[in-house]
């Protein structure tokens, strides 16, 4: 099968699943609660005015994490990063450029945990090509829909196994 063939046809059986960005949010909210709380704390009440100082370093050090949060929050945001999956292909897709394995460049998949040492247990996906030396790898909790995620590539191994 054609790798163009996929693209215009098969696209719409597959699922679409999108990179989650509300973390950024979170962030940017937390450091803005902070830079006020701080000023609150920091500032002055004189007749009934609340002075406050923009050029205090934990001021500025809360700023730069506010502009650099949405920063990357502007360029995640443009990259449209997104996973389509379908019955025999999966399609790794952004703004930019579409990448396009069938079940025939795939030699395996393995989903699996792992541990990491804050976060605890969390799901991992890689994908074995026979183009490449080392996998693709995933992590589900990265994207919207994570359990639909994982029972796509669930369903995707089971086709690529019964070859």
């Amino acid at each position: 099968m054609n790798k163009t063939d996929i693209n215009t046809e098969k696209i719409e059986n597959g699922k679409s699943f999108t990179r989650r960005l509300d973390f950024y949010w979170k962030y940017i909210a937390v450091y803005a609660i902070a830079i006020i709380l701080y000023a609150l704390i920091k500032g002055s009440l004189a007749d009934r005015t609340l002075t406050f100082t923009l050029l205090d370093p934990v001021v500025i050090l809360l700023a730069v994490f506010i502009v650099l949060t949405a920063v990357g929050l502007f360029v995640e945001t443009s990259k449209k990063k997104e996973i389509i999956i379908g019955e025999d292909f999966v399609i790794f897709s952004n703004r930019f450029r579409k990448r396009t394995f069938t079940k025939e460049d795939i030699a395996r998949i393995f989903i699996g945990r792992e541990y990491a040492k804050y976060t605890g247990k969390f799901r991992i996906i890689k994908i074995k090509l026979k183009i490449r030396k080392r996998p693709l790898i995933i992590r589900p909790s990265s994207y919207w829909s994570e359990r639909e995620l994982t029972s796509a590539f669930i369903k995707l191994k089971r086709n690529i196994s019964h070859r």
